[in-house]
């Protein structure tokens, strides 16, 4: 009723379904992990890792990518400009 006696035979169904839940998932991802190996995972999480950037995210890995020293030079002479 209030939590007085502990866990009610809900909350008690409720968490053995999630630990359930859990364990199951943990099995199925390890199974997954035996038939497509490590690096075939990885490169799965990392390619969605990707498609799920925001365009400013992506901008910044370009802005990152580039040469230093032009960026650096684009950035004085818009300075310059002003």
């Amino acid at each position: 009723m209030f939590g007085w006696f502990g866990k009610g035979k809900e909350e008690k169904e409720k968490a053995k379904k999630s630990a359930d839940l859990r364990a199951q998932a943990i099995e199925n991802m390890r199974g997954a992990r035996e038939r497509l190996g490590d690096d075939t995972i990885q490169q799965m999480a990392a390619n969605l890792r990707q498609q799920n950037k925001t365009e400013t995210e992506k901008a910044k890995d370009h802005i990152r990518a580039l040469d230093k020293s032009r960026i650096a030079d684009n950035l004085k002479a818009m300075m310059d400009d002003k």
